[in-house]
């Protein structure tokens, strides 16, 4: 019996200590005023640091819109880059103060503002045998989150060299001996050259292309050489390849044959 009774009292005490603790823990919460929930709160609640977390970064997301500028060796002259056909190294291109190279692949992507935007590539670091089929500034208009692929095709260039002479003994080619005229002009399509002092002219960095070369007959005029004539065609039509030196475009011409007149 008086076990039974003593279990009674134990169980009694028992319970009213855990009665004491709740109150007690009651009292204290609200003494603490609660806390907002904050970014970072939540921030170090996911993840245990101030890194965002993927989903909050997908909230926060402000856009972001680029350039995928390609600048390759356009070896059959069509602009567009083949998969035989190689990207180009090290080549700058620019927007306004800022720059970007090219990878191995010949590519860079450029993070550019919104609006209309001019890329320029730096004619100075392509390769001295190329060059650029299309102008060297090209202008884009960019909308938030837009990627725009931009190609600079570049060719291997071309030269075209001849020379204006005296055609002493009228054959139509400049032997030895025979003198060049100089400031002749001559025109390949829309492109202008003078002869030098020794009657030698060239065309540089031409692209492949069929082009027509003629040689001004009043230039002749002008360098005093009034009363001389072509030996030789004016006009002479040629096909560029791509690298191509093409020589040997000359132009002849001879003293004006008088006419002796009989009695």
């Amino acid at each position: 019996m008086f076990n039974q009774i003593t279990q009674y009292v134990f169980l009694i005490a028992i319970i009213f200590s855990l009665s004491l603790a709740c109150n007690t823990r009651a009292d204290i919460m609200e003494d603490i005023e609660p806390q907002p929930m904050t970014f970072t709160t939540v921030r170090q609640g996911q993840v245990g640091s101030t890194s965002v977390t993927p989903f909050l970064r997908s909230i926060f997301h402000t856009g972001s819109q680029h350039i995928d500028a390609t600048v390759f060796h356009d070896k059959n002259g069509n602009g567009i880059m083949d998969l035989d056909e190689n990207g180009m190294e090290a080549v700058v291109l620019r927007i306004k103060d800022e720059t970007a190279t090219t990878t191995v692949t010949g590519q860079v992507m450029l993070s550019i503002p919104t609006g209309t935007q001019t890329i320029s590539l730096d004619i100075s670091t392509i390769p001295i045998e190329y060059i650029c089929t299309i102008p060297l500034e090209q202008t884009v208009f960019i909308s938030e989150d837009e990627i725009i692929p931009l190609k600079f095709p570049l060719q291997l260039s071309c030269k075209i060299e001849g020379m204006i002479f005296i055609d002493e003994d009228r054959n139509g080619l400049p032997d030895t001996g025979e003198r060049g005229v100089d400031g002749a002009i001559i025109y390949a399509n829309n492109d202008i050259a003078v002869t030098f002092y020794n009657g030698r002219y060239r065309f540089s960095n031409m692209l492949a292309d069929k082009y027509t070369v003629k040689l001004k007959k009043e230039s002749i005029i002008n360098a005093s050489y009034q009363d001389y004539e072509l030996t030789t065609p004016d006009v002479l039509d040629i096909k560029l390849q791509q690298g191509q030196r093409f020589t040997g475009v000359n132009f002849g011409i001879a003293k004006r044959e008088k006419e002796i007149e009989f009695e």
